[in-house]
């Protein structure tokens, strides 16, 4: 592809811990040409001290992200990787000067801004796609298609764990309600700890079960169970039970199950040691048959062979922008091609669902009760 233009990208915010290596993956892409970044003057020593001073050399640093943008019109595309609570501003600077979107995996949880951001990127014509890479892995595009070929028979139920260490430790606004979950709210009346923890950090799954059964949610019913950890005034653990619209049984944990080793708490390699950081498993039973799948995989990266050879990759690896490459090439392309071609989709319209599911479980969690997914407002 001699001919490609590098997309000319900017980062808000740096302070999704994703950002690092949606950083490095670009720094490494030649379909991407990084111009400047947005962030407090404290996180360019970090991200030096993490990806080396020439990382930055030839980018523009500023600590006002409209300051960044007025400055550098060239920019055709932004990571927005505040805070959850900074994205609606993050996503309106750029949607209004025509710039294309990467946004966390949680966008928004209030769904009035997700509205907005939705009329946004049609008023605007902007690009937007969710940073969800776990789509982009061979494994899992492996058990959707002996799912859709009809190998398992008719699927009756789906499990899946998606477990880690709370990133508290490192990141901390993803133990601060406001921030992580937008605003405060008890998950049960009386209740000390607040909305905004392991459920707003691991929604890979929720998206998984519908990309891989192609159906909704109908209905769920969630709990949390005590703290493990004393200085967290967010959930850590919670369970999902839940239907599906097409009859599937979905059980789901996305709890920050893995307690850390101290030497965890300071980013470096031990991050990756068992228990390691982020473990992805999922199980899916059929009337023919039933299968297992370790869907973060080894620690190894291979492509997967054959059509799909430059979208999907195995093994969690490290580094971890390994994951990412395949999903920045595919917004790259969508850019300049349009389309979103050979994709999975997870563009912000596709991704709107997911945030309603997990709405609908912290509201389970708070009545108690059994909660119908509403898709209607």
């Amino acid at each position: 592809m001699s001919d490609f233009k590098p997309i000319k990208i900017a980062f808000m915010g740096f302070e999704n811990g994703h950002a690092f290596y949606l950083y490095r993956a670009c720094m490494n892409e030649p379909m991407f040409d990084i111009v400047a970044c947005a962030f407090a003057p404290r996180q360019l020593k970090i991200h030096e001290n993490r990806l080396g001073k020439k990382a930055f050399e030839n980018v523009a640093i500023y600590h006002s992200e409209e300051q960044m943008l007025n400055e550098h019109p060239e920019i055709e595309a932004c990571v927005l990787a505040g805070s959850n609570d900074k994205h609606m501003e993050e996503f309106r600077l750029c949607a209004e000067r025509g710039i294309h979107v990467i946004s966390m995996k949680v966008p928004t949880l209030d769904m009035n801004e997700y509205k907005e951001m939705l009329a946004l990127q049609q008023k605007y014509g902007i690009k937007v796609h969710i940073e969800l890479e776990m789509r982009f892995r061979a494994a899992v595009n492996r058990v959707r298609d002996l799912i859709s070929d009809g190998s398992l028979g008719e699927v009756t139920s789906f499990t899946a764990f998606n477990y880690s260490h709370f990133p508290h430790y490192w990141q901390h606004w993803m133990d601060v309600a406001e921030k992580s979950y937008g605003k405060r709210v008890p998950l049960y009346p009386g209740a000390d700890r607040f909305r905004g923890g392991a459920l707003t950090d691991h929604p890979h799954i929720f998206d998984l079960v519908r990309y891989m059964t192609g159906s909704e949610f109908d209905t769920v019913y969630a709990e949390v169970a005590p703290s493990m950890r004393d200085d967290v005034e967010t959930e850590d653990l919670i369970y999902i039970i839940g239907k599906l619209k097409n009859g599937v049984i979905v059980s789901l944990d996305p709890s920050y199950a893995n307690r850390e080793h101290v030497q965890t708490r300071v980013v470096g390699e031990r991050i990756s040691h068992n228990p390691k950081c982020v473990q992805v498993e999922i199980q899916v039973h059929g009337t023919k048959g039933s299968l297992l799948c370790d869907a973060y995989g080894s620690d190894s990266v291979e492509r997967l062979l054959g059509d799909n050879l430059e979208y999907y990759v195995t093994g969690s690896g490290y580094p971890l922008d390994n994951n990412r490459i395949p999903f920045i090439k595919n917004f790259a392309r969508d850019i300049r091609y349009g389309g979103e071609t050979n994709n999975p989709p997870i563009s912000l319209k596709e991704y709107e669902n997911v945030m309603r599911v997990i709405n609908a479980c912290y509201e389970s969690v708070y009545t108690g009760k059994e909660v119908k997914v509403n898709y209607e407002d």
